[in-house]
């Protein structure tokens, strides 16, 4: 089923953060023939590349309810997980860069160890049914793959580049069309180039034309902490620390309104006797509190 709207949602306010492109592209126009190849090889959770959103959200929301993933104890926030293989490892997307990047969990050491590109990985997925082989590894190392594999990775350190130099285009974009996601863009654009005041400015137009919206206001949190690792003076850092402050304090007093509604929408579902209303309520509630009490990296 493709991704709608509120399932969009729920996937962002799961995470915290803004989903690549990319990824939403894929689950928005999902290609018939390789659901129709996954849904053959049996349950959803079980595949190397889940297909159903509804999959996406449940396993990445049980994910975060344990603690002993890594060393470091939970699964890391900017992790999401897009599938599973026999043995226990998973496959997750970085949803930190651009463009996406997918990794490997290993269950047995907690280690994360990069794939590629998301495009790259959906190939090995593609060829993994065609080929009928026994794991998603077998499908990623046989035949050569481990070149293409070397090769997407230099094809993707090229392509990084060239977004970043793709950053001031973007901005001119986003000027012109006044849109939320083109300044959401272009901020991820320039953090990308490491040029953190340009990110911060496209982030403020961002926050501007996302009224109610918490993801640009954490991702604002992020590029102020990140600024702060820069070596600049003392004067500066107690601008940026009292920045920090600020817009931690919207963020709070936004999540607050958002747990707020939630909780009158559940109880306007449990008075109106739906059988389905209270559960969706309960789970936009759950969701709403989950975000509040995410710490910003």
């Amino acid at each position: 089923m493709a991704l709608s709207r509120p399932e969009e949602k729920q996937l962002r306010a799961l995470l915290g953060r803004p989903i690549p492109r990319d990824y939403l592209t894929l689950m928005r126009t999902f290609p018939a023939k390789l659901h129709e190849g996954l849904a053959a090889r049996g349950a959803d959770d079980e595949q190397p590349l889940f297909r159903e959103v509804s999959t996406v959200i449940r396993e990445n929301r049980l994910a975060r309810e344990d603690d002993c993933w890594t060393e470091d104890g939970p699964w890391p926030g900017d992790q999401l997980m897009i599938g599973s293989e026999i043995g226990g490892d998973r496959f997750s997307l970085s949803v930190s860069k651009r463009p996406a990047v997918v990794f490997r969990f290993m269950h047995e050491t907690g280690e994360f160890e990069r794939i590629g590109t998301l495009r790259t990985y959906v190939q090995a997925v593609k060829r993994w049914l065609r080929e009928d082989a026994e794991t998603i590894t077998e499908a990623l190392e046989s035949a050569g793959m481990r070149k293409k594999r070397q090769a997407a990775e230099s094809a993707w350190d090229i392509e990084r580049l060239a977004q970043a130099t793709e950053a001031p285009r973007m901005e001119d974009r986003a000027k012109l069309s006044g849109n939320a996601d083109d300044w959401g863009d272009a901020t991820l654009f320039y953090n990308a180039a490491d040029r953190i005041p340009d990110a911060l400015r496209c982030c403020e137009q961002w926050i501007a034309r996302s009224p109610g919206e918490p993801f640009p206001l954490t991702y604002k949190v992020e590029l102020l902490g990140a600024l702060v690792s820069h070596e600049v003076g003392p004067k500066q850092r107690r601008d940026l620390a009292g920045q920090y402050r600020e817009v931690f304090e919207d963020l709070h007093a936004l999540h607050a309104a958002h747990i707020a509604a939630a909780e009158a929408a559940l109880a306007t579902a449990r008075l109106a006797g739906d059988p389905g209303g209270p559960e969706a309520a309960e789970l936009d509630l759950e969701l709403a509190r989950r975000a509040a009490t995410k710490p910003s990296t």
